[in-house]
């Protein structure tokens, strides 16, 4: 799919999601989709309307799955891993759903896949999703007085007859957390990407005096309107929280992956009425004390924002460390390593031992997990 056809199926998406959207962002998406659509290049899409009015939208990705190639330029793992998956459904699903002796090859064809796309999820951290989104977002507002320039010159038309936005096509992967607000706490919903507090730092440095509007599209669900110097009040019109990110790979630098040379084998055991799927998996992970300081710095981030009654978000051993252990800290205590990294550790007062082991069963029971 060449990017042209990522752009319009972008728009089309947008235009489909107008009757699940309310108030502002309904509003602006059913003005967009009565205007004329020109297809153009920097900005990808003019619309005008009967008036002379222009509206320059500029589309860009932002993948979580991202790496850090060598050139300084920051590339899209997950969008080659959607790729292929595309590519596999309907060679094996629906009318090409494989006959028997053909089963066999194409589920070693999909654990293939499945082996060659896990290893960038599970390498992937929080700083990849901030340094992507502010890489794509730095560069394409750079060039804003471009597009705006080359509409005028295209159609001869004056400044104050073009608006310039942008469509930014989010990609994540948060499926793991658990939302802490003030309605409680859940498990996130399959797809739904939080609004963190670093995005909205970043989405603050837009100079309003090149961009009009900011059209964010969070996977496949959420479509977000908001506009320069005015990110936080729109975003609670739009009653969109906004997270505090408290997982152990927080502190971990950008592009650095918690698991170091992942590799995953697949192999499938065919049985008489059924097939199954074997993976092994080699890894190497950081040491116990890197792992128990990046512990204690999410535990701290967390207990820090249910303090000041922030939203916040967090991986369910984060969670357990908050409802279980956060009552009996009485207080926290920094701590320097010989690398100069500053970490707190947490004060407890006494609690017996087994209250501690009863409290912790019955948090593995509400949410049904087990934590060794």
């Amino acid at each position: 799919m060449g990017s042209k056809q990522v752009e319009q199926s972008c728009i089309k998406k947008l235009f489909d999601i107008e009757r699940q959207s309310r108030g502002r962002v309904r509003k602006f998406i059913n003005k967009l989709s009565k205007m004329e659509c020109i297809d153009f290049e920097r900005p990808d899409f003019i619309f005008r309307d009967n008036e002379g009015n222009y509206i320059g939208l500029e589309h860009f990705m932002v993948d979580h799955l991202s790496q850090l190639n060598s050139n300084g330029k920051v590339a899209s793992n997950g969008v080659l891993s959607r790729k292929k998956m595309s590519e596999y459904i309907p060679k094996w699903i629906g009318d090409n759903a494989p006959e028997d002796k053909e089963m066999i090859i194409a589920l070693e064809e999909y654990g293939k896949l499945v082996s060659n796309c896990l290893p960038t999820f599970f390498a992937t951290v929080y700083g990849n999703y901030i340094a992507a989104f502010h890489y794509s977002l730095t560069n394409h507002v750079k060039n804003i007085d471009v597009y705006r320039n080359n509409i005028k010159n295209k159609f001869k038309v004056k400044n104050d007859k073009i608006k310039i936005g942008l469509l930014i096509e989010v990609y994540a992967e948060f499926n793991n957390l658990y939302l802490i607000d003030k309605r409680g706490t859940h498990k996130n919903s399959n797809g739904f990407i939080p609004m963190f507090e670093e995005i909205v730092k970043i989405l603050e440095t837009v100079p309003k005096k090149n961009i009009d509007f900011i059209i964010l599209f969070m996977g496949q669900k959420k479509v977000y309107i908001v506009r320069p110097n005015h990110i936080r009040s729109d975003m609670q019109r739009q009653n969109i929280k906004i997270f505090d990110y408290a997982s152990e790979d927080y502190a971990m630098p950008s592009f650095t992956p918690m698991l170091k040379d992942l590799k995953i084998d697949s192999t499938i055991e065919a049985k008489s009425d059924s097939f199954d799927f074997n993976f092994k998996c080699s890894f190497h992970h950081p040491d116990e004390g890197t792992i128990l300081k990046l512990v204690l710095y999410a535990f701290c981030r967390a207990a820090l924002a249910k303090q000041n009654g922030r939203n916040f978000a967090c991986s369910i051993s984060i969670l357990r460390l908050v409802e279980v252990y956060l009552k009996y800290v009485v207080g926290w205590k920094e701590h320097v390593d010989e690398e100069g990294i500053k970490y707190f550790i947490p004060i407890f007062r006494f609690v017996s031992e087994g209250k501690l082991r009863q409290e912790e069963e019955d948090f593995d029971a509400k949410w049904g997990v087990k934590i060794n």
